[in-house]
């Protein structure tokens, strides 16, 4: 887990992180009633997604969630 308590430099560290991973996508899985999440994501660049299209098979946690997609190649 990567915590970040500056808001300039979350998207940064993030980032940085991901990339430093030799990640290609980041997903995230939030709570539909995340919604100050849901605006920061979209602001950096991710968009949501159907669950339908995630890359990989995933199980949900019993809620309703929303899936946001951030390609980073």
């Amino acid at each position: 887990m990567i915590q970040v308590y500056d808001d300039r430099y979350r998207k940064e560290v993030i980032l940085d992180f991901a990339k430093n991973q030799s990640l290609s996508i980041i997903i995230l899985d939030t709570p539909s009633k995340a919604n100050r999440s849901h605006s920061f994501y979209k602001k950096v660049g991710f968009k949501q997604i159907p669950k339908e299209a995630l890359p990989i098979p995933y199980e949900y946690p019993d809620r309703d969630s929303l899936i946001f997609r951030l390609d980073l190649r």
